[in-house]
């Protein structure tokens, strides 16, 4: 089966924030969303508060979603948000089917360079600058 042309399949509000290697072998690019914090008054005085700037309330319930089952919990619930996140990132900038999300995305438990993307993904949809490479580059 021929590999998903990336470009082709760009939606035309697409933005090249965070470029990572997906599953297929190919070089895709994530938006970054603008994550804003701000107080919230609580019984004991303030907490944090978080925004998420120009990708409406579905998103931060995705957020909220991984919030909950846990950042560094390999749990079901876990990896479902994760996924889910993952896809909406993916769906933001790309135009593609369920069949094609699963060709070029997938989470493989063994794989340490699976791992290396999931974690560059999950670090992308909470509005993190991507960490530097060994080498100082941004990396994929």
């Amino acid at each position: 089966m021929p590999r998903i042309d990336e470009q082709e399949r760009r939606r035309p509000e697409f933005v090249g924030d965070v470029p990572v290697t997906l599953c297929d072998g190919g070089t895709w690019f994530l938006p970054k969303p603008r994550i804003c914090l701000a107080p919230k008054r609580n019984a004991t005085g303030f907490e944090t508060r978080c925004a998420v700037m120009g990708w409406g309330h579905d998103y931060y319930s995705k957020l909220d979603a991984l919030e909950v089952a846990g950042l560094k919990d390999d749990s079901v619930a876990a990896i479902n948000a994760e996924m889910d996140l993952a896809c909406a990132l993916l769906l933001r900038n790309y135009d593609l089917t369920d069949d094609e999300l699963a060709e070029v995305l997938w989470f493989d438990m063994q794989d340490e360079a699976n791992g290396a993307m999931r974690r560059r993904i999950m670090e992308t949809a909470q509005g993190f600058a991507p960490k530097p490479d060994g080498d100082g580059s941004s990396g994929t």
